[in-house]
């Protein structure tokens, strides 16, 4: 929360080109996390490729930024909460 709150401060600093991309990188590192601590592989790969998307999406335009920015939440949170075991 401290995070967003210092990044939405920054915003007209860094301009919302930089805002997303940090965004998913902060949000990958804790799905990552997430997965190691529950010891969930595809939460965890999911992470993963959210920072690597975050840190691709720091050098393309704003419009693609918003495509990676939904692929991201897909890669990271849709598919291994599909994929997430019954209990």
């Amino acid at each position: 929360m401290v995070a967003l709150i210092i990044f939405l401060f920054a915003s007209p600093v860094l301009g919302w080109d930089g805002i997303y991309p940090v965004l998913m990188v902060l949000y990958g590192i804790g799905t990552a996390s997430t997965g190691g601590i529950i010891k969930f592989k595809a939460l965890s790969i999911g992470g993963y490729v959210s920072m690597f998307i975050g840190l691709v999406a720091f050098y393309l335009g704003f419009e693609i930024q918003l495509f990676l920015l939904a692929l991201s939440v897909m890669v990271s949170f849709i598919i291994p909460g599909h994929l997430l075991p019954k209990n």
